[in-house]
């Protein structure tokens, strides 16, 4: 999955993406919360 870093961060900032920090500079998230928050919307169909 390919995710920008910025676009974490901002998840992260407003909860929409639930992280746990280890320490100073090391942020853990979970496959599941990741994969979650990135579901493709599927498209009306015409």
């Amino acid at each position: 999955m390919s995710v920008s870093v910025k676009t974490l961060r901002r998840r992260i900032a407003d909860g929409t993406i639930p992280a746990y920090r280890c320490g100073r500079r090391v942020i853990r998230i979970r496959v599941e919360d990741l994969e979650r928050a990135f579901l493709p919307i599927p498209s009306a169909q015409r």
